[in-house]
């Protein structure tokens, strides 16, 4: 009977242990589930930021991008208000791809006048660009 007794107790132990094990599981599911729970806020939250962050880059690119277009624009009035041959002058030392912007936005007319005292080798690369740009 003494070993019944003993098996008993040790089998009530370990089913006391048991419980404990599985209350100590279930808190621990209950802590990850609540991790979960906030990771996925926070990784709303993340993506939130970063489609604002776009946002926010997108706009400073449209407003960089408005301000070059404004600096290019005066320079075009600028340029074709000025005597073609003084402006060829400036053109002939001036960047391709600044010339090239300039023509681009420039009228027909007043590239035309400007570009035909510009260095001949001068004015074919920015030609070239101009017909390139524009495809």
């Amino acid at each position: 009977m003494r070993g019944l007794e003993d098996k008993k107790t040790f089998i009530a132990k370990e089913q006391e242990n048991l419980n404990q094990a599985k209350k100590e599981l279930e808190i621990f599911e209950e802590q990850i589930d609540e991790k979960l729970e906030n990771l996925k806020v926070l990784k709303k939250q993340i993506k939130d930021d970063m489609a604002l962050l776009s946002k926010k880059e997108s706009f400073r690119e449209q407003e960089k991008d408005a301000a070059y277009e404004r600096k290019i624009g005066r320079l075009v009035k600028m340029y074709a208000g000025m005597k073609p041959k003084k402006a060829a002058l400036i053109v002939d030392k001036m960047n391709l791809e600044v010339a090239q912007e300039i023509f681009l936005r420039m009228r027909e007319s007043s590239a035309a006048e400007i570009l035909s005292f510009v260095d001949s080798e001068k004015a074919a690369k920015i030609s070239e660009r101009l017909v390139f740009k524009r495809k």
